[in-house]
C-alpha cells in the first residue's frame, strides 16, 4: 500500500481510532504520516477559519469553526506526544520545524504577491471601482508581469509579524531598525535573509481579481493575443526577462564605475540610475514586442492557425543578440539624456555639453573590462515566480556574487553571498489562488573548488593556490553548506548530500585545449572536492589527533629551562583546547554529520561511473579516482533511500542494513591517523570491503524488486522504487541517465542542493525537472489525476512501468520527463538563476546525435573520425550548417535531452564573460554618433584621437601621463621629489575573487604595484600631486600638502605609484 493510501485510510478512520492506528505503524511511516498531517491540517484550518469568518458576517455573530478529520488526527497525536518513543518525538520536532519554515515561506510569498497587486494600482474609478494601473508596467511575452518590489521596513515588519503569529513565535513589539528585523526574518524563514527588493514574475494567465484581469488587458495591449495555451507558455523563450537581466547587468556595471562629471565631481545618483533603468526597460519592451509578434507570425501555420512552439523559440533565440544590443543602446541613450540635463556647475545655469559628455563616456568606456561585468550578478535581488498552470510559487534567494568569480571563503554573515548560494523555496497555489506551504526545498551552489584562483605569495606576486589551500577552502565551504542543509532539514542530524552535475573526464582530456576541458578542469575540480569531502568528514578526529600530538610533545620533557609559571600557562592552554576538541568529537560522533558528494554527470560528455572490479580487462577507463566518485555517489543515494524514500518494509530494512555497513566502514577510515589515511576512501581496505558489500546488496535488491507489481498515484512511492531499481541495476552509472538519476534523488530528499561548474546550465536542467515532479505531486494530492495533461500522465505511466520492472531500460522514463518539461516548463522559474547570474540565458542546448551512442569506445571513435574528416575538409568549415554539425559533436554545452528541442542560439554571446566590455564600447560609440552633439550638421563628430580614448585603459594611461607631466612641472617649481598617490575604492573587488570590505585580506592590483590592503605603504610627508576621486574615473589633478593624511572614508585605501 502506498503512503498516500495509508494516509487517507488513517485520516478517514475517525478520531477514536486515530491513536490506535498511529501506534500500530512503523516508526518511519509514523513520521511520514505526521508530516503530511501538518500540511493537510494547516490548509484545512486556514480554509475553515475563512469559512467561519464569512458565515459570522452573514449571521452577525461569531461562528464556531469546524475541524477537519486531518486536524482532529493531528490533535490526537500531539496530545499523546509524551507517550511516544524518544526517537519518534525527536523526528516529530524536526517535522514541526520544517513545517514552520515552509509555512513562513508561504506567507512571505503570498505577501509579495499581494503587495505587487496592491502597488501596481494608483487609484480606482469612483463609479465602477475599476483599478487604474501604473503607467509603463513591464511584461514578458510568456504572459507575465515583471515588477521590482521593494518592501519598506514597516512592510518587512508587518510580514514578519504575520509569519511569527502563524508559526507560534512570540512577536517583538520594538525592534532595532534594520538589524533585529533582518535577523528575525532570517531566523523565521529558516536561515535565508531576504533582499529588500524582489524581482517578481507574476503569471497573468487564468482568472483572478479585477487587478489581475486589468494587468492581463495591459499585457495584451503590448504583445497582442496569446497564441499558446496557458500550459505551454512557460516553454517559450522568456525574451523580455532574459534581456531585462542583460540590461540590468549592463546598467549596474556602469553605475558601479562611479564616473564623475561637473566641476564638483558628481556621480549619477542611485535614484537617477533607477530611473535610467526603467526608461531603458520601456524601450526594450517595445523592441521585444516587435520581435515576439514577428516570431509568432512566422511560427503560425496558415491553415490551422496553430503556433509551432519549436519554430517560435528558434526565432526568439536568434533575436537574443539583437535584443542584447538594443538593451545596451537603451541604457546608454538614457545616460546621455540624463547628462544633457545636468549643470556643469550646480550654482550656474550652463548644462553639460559635447566635451563633458564625451569625457564621461570615454572614462566609462575605458574603465570597462571583463571582470567589471562578471564581478556582480544582474540585480542581486531575490526572484519570485508564480505559475498558474503548475500551481506553484517559487522564491529564489539573491546573491551579489557570481558563480564565475567565487572568492576564497571567509565564514561570516556574508557566507551565502561568497558561495553564490541560492536557496529555492516552493509553494502550492490552491484553487483560490493563495500560496500554501509544501515540503519542497532545494538550493543551488556552483562547484566550490577554486581551480583557477590566484593569491598573493610572500614575494608580493600572484601565484596559483596550492592543493592544500584549495582543499582547506573547500572544507570551510562544506561547513557552511552542511549548516545550510541542516537548517533546510529542520535541524536533522546525519549526512547531507551535495549533487554535483559536472563531468568526469580523463586526465588527458582535462588538459587538452580547444576540444578538451582545459578551460573548465572539471576532473580536477571533482577530485579536489572528493579529497576535501574526506577531510571535512574527518575534521573532528583530525583535530583531536593534532592537539594530542602537540600536548604530548610539550609535556614529554617537562618545564626544563622555562619558567614554571609560563610552562604551566601553556600547558593549561593546550590541555583546555584538547579537552574541548574531545568533547566536540564526542558530541559529533554519534550524529554522523557528514557531507557526501553525489557526482553524476548530467550532460553525457563524461565517463560512465563504475568500479574497476566490474570492468572487463579491455576497459581501461577505470581508476581509483573514479572508484571513489562512484562509492561516494552510492553512499549518498543509499542514504537518501533510507531517509526519504517510500519503500516496502523488507526493502527498507535491506537499505538500513547496508547504510549501517557504510557508516561503520567510513568511520573506520576517517579515524585513521591523517598520515596513514589514504587520499581516497575507495583505495583503503575499508573502502574496498564496502564496495564488495554494496555489490552484493545490489544483487539481492535486484532480485527483490523484480517481484514488484504496484499501481499507485503516489509519485514519491513510484520515484523511490524507480531510483532503487536504477541502483540495483547500475543504470545510474550510465551517462545517458545521469540527469534522471540526479532528478529522482533530489526529488525524494528532505532538502536537496545541486550545482555544476557555474551552477547554471546543468543545474537549471535538473531543477526544471524537479519543479515539474513537485508540481504534479501537489496537484494530484489536492485533486487527483483527472486534470493532468497527456505528457504528465506519460510520466506516471513510465515511472510505474520502470519501477515495477516491466521496462528494463529507463530510457522511456527519461524521455517522458524530458518531453514533459519541454511541453510546460522549458523556460520556467529555474531559468532565472542563469540569466541573473550572468546576464544572459543558459547556453545549454539539446544533445547532438553522437551522444546517443551507448558505447564509450564507439562514441569516442565516431568523434575522432568526424574530427579527421573535418580537418581533411577544413575549407568547408566556413559553411555554417557543416560547421555547426561538426562542432555539435564536441560541444559540451549540448547537454539537454534531444526531446526538449532546446535552442541556445545567441545565449553565449549575451553572457557576462563573453566580451561584453567590447560590445558596450561599440554601443557607446553608436549612441554618440547618432546624437546631434556629435553629428556634423549640428555638432562635432568624434575624431580618431578622441575615439582612441574609448579603448580599455586609455583614459587611465592618459591620466598617468598628465600626472607625470604635472609631477615634472611641480618638481621643477618646488625643487623636490613629488609622490603620486591614487585612491582606490574598496567597496567592490578590484580583481576576481577579492573579498569586499575594510580590513579584508584582499589585494589591490593595478599592474603597477601589489600591496596588501592591510599594510598599505604610505609616503613621507611631502607636497604631492594626487588624483581627486577614484582611479577608474580618471578624473582631474590637484595638489595636496600632506599625503600622509588619511581619507575619512573607510572604504578608500591609498596606493603609492
Amino acid at each position: 500500500m502506498s503512503l498516500s493510501e495509508k494516509f487517507k485510510q488513517f485520516v478517514d478512520a475517525g478520531e477514536f481510532a486515530h491513536l490506535r492506528q498511529f501506534q500500530a505503524l512503523e516508526d518511519d511511516v509514523k513520521i511520514a504520516i505526521y508530516q503530511k498531517l501538518l500540511f493537510q491540517a494547516g490548509e484545512d484550518r486556514e480554509r475553515n477559519a475563512k469559512a467561519a469568518a464569512r458565515q459570522a458576517v452573514i449571521e452577525q455573530h461569531p461562528v464556531i469553526q469546524d475541524k477537519s478529520n486531518a486536524e482532529k488526527a493531528l490533535d490526537t497525536i500531539n496530545e499523546d506526544f509524551d507517550n511516544l518513543s524518544p526517537e519518534v518525538r525527536q523526528e516529530i520536532l524536526i517535522e514541526r520545524q520544517r513545517y514552520n519554515v515552509a509555512k513562513a515561506n508561504a506567507i512571505y510569498q503570498e505577501y509579495l504577491q499581494q503587495k505587487v497587486l496592491e502597488k501596481v494600482v494608483t487609484a480606482r474609478k469612483r463609479d465602477t471601482r475599476e483599478p487604474i494601473l501604473q503607467d509603463n508596467l513591464l511584461f514578458d511575452p510568456q504572459g507575465r508581469l515583471v515588477y521590482e518590489l521593494t518592501l519598506s521596513e514597516e512592510e518587512q515588519d508587518e510580514v514578519l509579524k504575520k509569519m511569527e503569529e502563524a508559526v507560534g513565535r512570540p512577536n517583538v513589539a520594538v525592534r532595532r531598525v534594520g538589524i533585529d528585523l533582518k535577523d528575525a526574518l532570517k531566523d523565521t524563514l529558516g536561515g535565508r535573509t531576504p533582499t529588500d527588493t524582489t524581482l517578481c514574475s507574476i503569471d497573468l494567465s487564468g482568472e483572478g481579481s479585477d487587478v489581475h484581469m486589468k494587468l492581463r488587458d495591459s499585457f495584451l495591449a503590448k504583445y497582442g493575443p496569446q497564441p499558446l495555451p496557458s500550459h505551454q507558455r512557460a516553454s517559450q523563450v522568456a525574451s523580455f526577462e532574459e534581456t531585462y537581466a542583460h540590461m540590468c547587468l549592463m546598467a549596474g556595471t556602469c553605475e558601479r564605475r562611479s564616473i564623475t562629471f561637473g566641476t564638483d565631481k558628481r556621480t549619477i545618483s542611485k535614484d537617477a540610475w533607477q530611473d535610467i533603468r526603467h526608461k531603458a526597460a520601456q524601450k526594450l519592451q517595445t523592441e521585444v514586442a516587435k520581435v515576439y509578434k514577428e516570431a509568432v507570425k512566422n511560427a503560425t501555420d496558415r491553415k490551422t492557425g496553430v503556433v509551432d512552439v519549436e519554430k517560435l523559440n528558434k526565432s526568439l533565440a536568434k533575436a537574443r543578440t539583437e535584443l542584447a544590443a538594443a538593451a545596451k543602446k537603451a541604457v546608454i541613450e538614457e545616460v546621455v539624456a540624463y547628462l544633457k540635463e545636468q549643470k556643469v556647475d550646480p550654482l550656474k545655469e550652463q548644462k553639460l555639453g559635447r566635451d563633458e559628455i564625451l569625457k564621461y563616456m570615454q572614462q566609462l568606456s575605458s574603465s570597462l573590462d571583463k571582470h567589471k561585468f562578471t564581478a556582480h550578478t544582474a540585480t542581486g535581488y531575490d526572484y519570485f515566480y508564480t505559475s498558474n498552470y503548475l500551481q506553484q510559487g517559487m522564491l529564489i534567494s539573491g546573491t551579489q556574487q557570481t558563480a564565475h568569480e567565487k572568492p576564497e571563503f571567509l565564514p561570516g554573515k556574508r557566507a551565502e553571498d561568497q558561495a553564490a548560494y541560492r536557496r529555492v523555496a516552493y509553494t502550492y497555489r490552491d484553487k483560490n489562488g493563495e500560496l500554501q506551504p509544501t515540503s519542497a526545498m532545494s538550493a543551488r551552489i556552483p562547484s566550490p573548488a577554486l581551480i583557477f584562483h590566484e593569491v598573493v605569495g610572500k614575494d608580493g606576486q600572484l601565484r596559483s593556490m596550492t592543493d592544500k589551500e584549495i582543499r582547506g577552502d573547500l572544507v570551510k565551504k562544506y561547513g557552511f553548506l552542511h549548516d545550510q542543509m541542516r537548517a533546510m532539514r529542520g535541524g536533522k542530524d546525519g549526512p547531507v548530500v551535495e549533487h554535483l552535475f559536472t563531468s568526469f573526464h580523463s586526465g588527458a582530456f582535462d588538459s587538452v585545449p580547444l576540444i578538451g576541458d582545459r578551460n573548465n578542469r572539471q576532473r580536477a575540480s571533482a577530485l579536489y572536492m572528493m579529497q576535501a569531502m574526506h577531510e571535512f568528514n574527518a575534521r573532528y578526529y583530525d583535530r583531536v589527533k593534532e592537539l594530542q600530538a602537540q600536548f604530548d610533545a610539550y609535556t614529554k620533557d617537562g618545564p626544563m629551562m622555562m619558567d614554571d609559571g609560563e610552562w604551566q600557562r601553556e600547558y593549561n592552554r593546550l590541555h583546555d583546547e584538547l579537552e574541548a576538541a574531545k568533547e566536540q568529537l564526542q558530541q559529533q560522533e554519534p550524529t554522523n554529520n557528514f557531507l557526501y558528494v553525489q557526482n553524476i554527470g548530467t550532460n553525457r560528455h563524461t565517463r560512465d561511473l563504475g568500479y574497476q572490479v566490474d570492468r572487463s580487462f579491455l576497459d581501461v577507463t577505470g581508476s581509483v579516482e573514479l572508484d571513489d566518485i562512484t562509492l561516494s555517489t552510492e553512499m549518498a543515494m543509499l542514504h537518501a533511500l533510507q531517509e526519504n524514500s517510500v519503500l516496502s518494509p523488507e526493502i527498507k530494512q535491506q537499505v538500513a542494513d547496508i547504510n549501517k555497513a557504510v557508516l561503520q566502514a567510513y568511520n573506520a577510515f576517517l579515524t585513521k591517523d591523517p598520515k596513514d589515511r589514504e587520499k581516497y576512501f575507495a583505495a583503503s581496505d575499508e573502502g574496498l570491503a564496502l564496495i564488495y558489500d554494496i555489490r552484493n546488496f545490489k544483487k539481492q535488491l535486484a532480485k527483490d524488486l523484480s517481484q514488484k507489481n504496484e499501481e499507485t498515484e503516489d509519485l514519491p512511492t513510484l520515484a523511490s522504487n524507480a531510483l532503487a531499481r536504477m541502483i540495483a541495476t547500475n543504470q545510474h552509472w550510465d551517462s545517458r541517465y545521469g540527469q534522471l538519476a540526479q532528478t529522482l534523488s533530489m526529488y525524494i530528499e528532505y532538502a536537496s542542493t545541486g550545482g555544476c561548474k557555474s551552477g547554471n546550465e546543468r543545474n537549471q536542467d535538473v531543477m526544471l525537472r524537479f519543479a515539474l515532479l513537485k508540481s504534479i505531486d501537489e496537484r494530484v494530492q489536492h485533486g487527483g489525476r483527472a486534470k493532468l495533461k497527456a505528457h504528465e500522465e506519460a510520466i506516471y505511466s513510465q515511472l510505474t512501468q520502470y519501477a515495477n520492472g516491466n521496462s528494463a531500460d529507463p530510457d522511456k522514463l527519461r524521455e517522458a520527463i524530458a518531453v514533459g518539461v519541454s511541453k510546460c516548463n522549458l523556460h520556467g522559474g529555474a531559468a532565472a538563476i542563469s540569466r541573473e547570474d550572468q546576464g544572459g540565458a543558459a547556453k545549454v542546448a539539446s544533445f547532438s546525435w553522437i551522444q546517443d551512442i551507448k558505447s564509450d569506445f564507439l562514441r569516442s571513435a565516431t568523434q575522432f573520425f568526424l574530427g579527421v574528416v573535418a580537418i581533411a575538409t577544413l575549407p568547408f568549415l566556413a559553411i555554417p550548417p557543416w560547421r555547426k554539425f561538426v562542432l555539435s559533436a564536441f560541444d559540451t554545452n549540448n547537454a539537454a535531452d534531444r526531446e526538449m528541442h532546446l535552442d541556445a542560439t545567441g545565449a553565449s554571446k549575451t553572457q557576462a564573460h563573453k566580451g561584453q566590455e567590447k560590445k558596450t564600447r561599440e554601443a557607446i560609440l553608436d549612441v554618440l554618433n547618432e546624437d546631434p552633439l556629435f553629428m556634423k550638421k549640428d555638432g562635432k563628430p568624434i575624431t580618431g584621437k578622441e575615439k582612441d580614448l574609448f579603448e580599455k585603459g586609455a583614459m587611465e594611461k592618459l591620466a598617468q601621463k598628465e600626472l607625470k607631466k604635472a609631477q615634472k612641472a611641480q618638481g621643477k617649481l618646488k625643487g623636490e621629489e613629488v609622490h603620486v598617490r591614487e585612491e582606490v575604492r574598496r567597496d567592490e573587488p578590484q580583481h576576481p575573487g577579492e573579498d569586499f570590505g575594510v580590513g579584508s585580506p584582499g589585494v589591490l592590483r593595478d599592474g603597477l604595484r601589489f600591496t596588501h590592503a592591510g599594510s598599505v605603504e604610505e609616503p613621507k610627508k611631502k607636497p604631492v600631486v594626487s588624483t581627486m576621486g577614484n582611479l577608474d574615473s580618471g578624473v582631474g589633478v590637484g595638489v595636496s600638502s600632506d599625503p600622509t593624511s588619511t581619507s575619512t572614508d573607510p572604504s578608500v585605501v591609498r596606493r603609492v605609484i
